[in-house]
Parts: structure tokens; sequence; C-alpha cells
């Protein structure tokens, strides 16, 4: 989850002060089991520290646990949605790596069911080849989030196995959809620099799968609109009735009145009747 050059463990430091990673993993094809512990300070942010490897039982996996000091508030972590959250920014990942589980409170991260279709894969290939630096075409995966997913974020920048990275922040098309872009690509990893300065120093390929990502989102928002009113066809509620209709459904209105009489005769009275 850290990457193949593990500067994202880094990223433990925004929880707590002190992390520490416990991996247990198979030896070969063998039964054998091993445990390995890496371990780091905020203090000492240089370097970390690791034991050699111990003989551990199954199953394996990692654990990281994050020590957290006395007064520091993790507000973001008491979110009522914080599961959703986390499945929209780490969706690619898990939908690629289907032997990966997150558990949160004891309760898995899944992606899957709170999207809407199939994630769509799209190649950003009219980025020059210039911007790319030598690189591979960028990837941006659509992935269109039902009802269930309240909030969304916009961009995701991503390494090119479709690990987030980075949230571009203020990125969320308009529209009453949710919609997430993963930008996929090597670029953004290479240094912790190059992913901070993202949107300075790759700007064409940012805004390129921004304009991507509004197309699609404007593409949904019409094919749901056809889609309501279709509906609202077929249940006689569509289209909605104008004042003019309105009025001139109520009842029926006749008035009638009397012709002048002769001189020295009197008149009629006028009479008015209504018909239901």
């Amino acid at each position: 989850m850290h990457g193949q050059l593990g500067r994202g463990r880094f990223y433990a430091y925004a929880l707590g002060s002190r992390a520490r990673w416990s991996s247990v993993s198979r030896v070969g094809d063998t039964s054998t089991f091993v445990r390995i512990e890496i371990e780091g300070d905020q203090d000492r942010i240089d370097g970390f520290s690791n034991n050699d490897p111990v003989p551990a039982t199954a199953p394996t996996g990692t654990t990281v646990t994050i020590g957290v000091e006395q007064g520091r508030t993790l507000a973001a972590l008491l979110r009522d949605d914080l599961n959703l959250r986390l499945a929209a920014r780490l969706a690619p990942h898990l939908l690629a790596n289907r032997d990966i589980t997150v558990r949160v409170n004891g309760r898995a991260i899944e992606a899957e069911p709170l999207i809407e279709g199939e994630p769509i894969d799209i190649n950003l290939d009219s980025i020059p080849e210039k911007e790319l630096g030598g690189r591979e075409v960028p990837v941006l995966t659509i992935v269109d989030w039902s009802d269930q997913m309240k909030q969304a974020p916009g961009i995701v920048l991503c390494n090119e196995a479709g690990m987030s990275l980075m949230e571009i922040e203020k990125s969320a098309p308009h529209g009453t959809v949710r919609t997430t872009g993963y930008l996929r690509w090597s670029g953004f990893s290479e240094s912790a620099n190059e992913l901070v300065l993202a949107q300075l120093t790759h700007t064409m390929i940012i805004d390129e799968a921004a304009k991507t990502l509004d197309h699609h989102v404007k593409e949904r928002v019409g094919t749901l609109t056809v889609t309501i009113v279709d509906r609202l066809k077929e249940d006689g509620a569509y289209p909605y009735r104008t004042r003019s209709q309105t009025r001139s459904s109520g009842p029926n209105r006749r008035c009638s009145t009397s012709s002048p009489s002769p001189p020295g005769r009197p008149s009629a009275p006028a009479t008015s009747s209504r018909e239901q």
C-alpha cells in the first residue's frame, strides 16, 4: 500500500507521531512464515528501524499501528462516512488488487458495491510527448458512484498501478451526480516534490484529465435526465400541464342574458346557469 519506493509511509505521521508496520510473509513455497517489523518516529524522520525476521504464523499481511499523542484530534477519522470516503480514495487500488483487504474498526472497505456501472479507462493520448518526459501515456479511470456516495473526490492523482497519492482540491465536477477520475501516471510518484508541485509542473496533464471528466459528467447527467423524463411520460406525469390547460379542464360555464323587451313591457331579469 505504500508503493515500491516506500515514500508513502511518511503519510502515517499525518495521524500520529509513531508508527509500526508488522508484516507476515511466507518463505518461498514452504509452510514457514516470518514476521518483520519496521518502526518510525516523527522526531527521527530521517530513518526507520527494522528488526531481523522472526518465526511467525499465518495469515500473511501487514498491520500498521499508529501512536497518537494525547490531545491530538483526528476528526476526519471520526466521521460517520469515513468508510465511504476511504472507499472513494482507494477504489482503483482495491479493484486491481482483489487480494488486498483494508479494514477500519473491523469493517472492510469495499468500493465495488458503491460503483454504478463499470469503471471506464480513457487514454489521454492527446498530450504531447514532450509533456510526458519519455513516460507512458496517462490513463484516466472514471468511476461513477451510486446515490449512497454522498460526497466524492474529483481528480485523484495515482501512480501507474492505481495507488492513490493525492487528491486535487476543488476538482469535483459541477452537477447532481458523483463521479471520480483517477489519473494514473508514473510521473506523479517519482519524488515527493514532484507530487506536491504536480499542478504546476504537470498542468497540461491534469487540465486534460479535468476536461475529460467534466465531459463525462455532462453526458451522464444528460442520460439520467432523459431516463427520468421517459419514466414520467410512462407514468402520465409529463409533459406538465400548462396554466391554460388547467383552466380549460375546469367546469364549463355558460352565461345567458335576455334580449331587450319591447317598450312598455318589463325586461326579464338576467339569468346564468352553470354546468358541472
